[in-house]
């Protein structure tokens, strides 16, 4: 039997790996902004199907994540990385336009914001 501190500090290893899984961070693996969709979406248990265009490369994961704050779920996710991507490109239109994200079944497909997500291509 278990003691009750061994418990707890299986109880706090899973809580940690849990709480990783779900974390919409950028990574160092992440080396783009396609890269960092497709993987937020494949934790969030979907394909992910790239129709954005663009792509613009992650020099800084940290300082990105600074802006991200730990959101709790994809979209919140998305909804501050485009507070990132929405000044970006208001100063330089060759920027990434920011993106949205059409959910079809079990496929997330990644869109420009000026994009509607009536139909799956």
């Amino acid at each position: 039997m278990k003691t009750r501190s061994a418990l707890l500090a299986s109880l706090a290893a899973f809580a940690a790996s849990a709480a990783f899984a779900t974390s919409y961070e950028a990574s160092p693996a992440d080396t783009d902004l396609k890269t960092l969709m497709e993987r937020w979406i494949k934790e969030d248990g979907r394909r992910a199907v790239w129709e954005a265009g663009g792509n613009a490369v992650i020099k800084d994961a940290a300082s990105m994540n600074s802006k991200l704050q730990r959101a709790k779920n994809l979209q919140e996710a998305v909804e501050r990385l485009n507070g990132i991507l929405i000044p970006a490109h208001n100063e330089n239109l060759e920027k990434p336009m920011p993106i949205v994200l059409c959910v079809f079944s079990d496929v997330v497909v990644v869109r420009t914001l000026d994009e509607s997500c009536g139909t799956q291509r």
